[in-house]
């Protein structure tokens, strides 16, 4: 568990789990050459804390099992955050602003939602000024609830 502190200008991605758990509490990334965080495997818990400037995206789920309470995450070059591959998240009382792509995106990764791999159970964020626009859920996102713009 990681609990407050910060990475500054991390070559790569600030927080990386590829398996077993990470858990961070209020730790504060600013200008990572890659995503904020990214989980590729295992289990990502982010509870308050925020992604400024990330050189991708502010947080990067490709496997796993990502939950985000209360995260910050702006100004990233590509969406605030990016779901895909074989993942399964929840994103809560988020704000998402000024990102280069989407505030959130979820890709399935196929037409045929029957058969996706990217569940998101819970999706509630603020967003505003994101290029993109707010919510691209795209390819089979598979969704439990809809996507709450959450107001400013």
């Amino acid at each position: 568990e990681w609990t407050g502190g910060s990475i500054t200008g991390a070559l790569g991605d600030g927080a990386t789990v590829s398996a077993g758990t990470g858990d961070f509490d209020g730790l504060v990334i600013a200008s990572p050459g890659g995503a904020g965080y990214s989980v590729s495997g295992g289990g990502l818990l982010i509870a308050g804390g925020s992604v400024t400037g990330a050189g991708t995206d502010g947080v990067l789920a490709e496997g796993g099992v990502l939950t985000a309470f209360g995260l910050t995450v702006e100004s990233s070059t590509g969406d605030g955050v990016l779901l895909q591959g074989v993942a399964v998240a929840s994103v809560l009382d988020a704000t998402l602003s000024d990102n280069g792509g989407f505030g959130l995106t979820c890709d399935g990764g196929l037409a045929d939602p029957l058969v996706s791999t990217v569940a998101l159970s819970a999706c509630e964020a603020e967003v505003d000024g994101n290029v993109e626009g707010e919510f691209d859920l795209v390819n089979g996102c598979e969704l439990s609830a809809a996507c709450v713009a959450l107001l400013p």
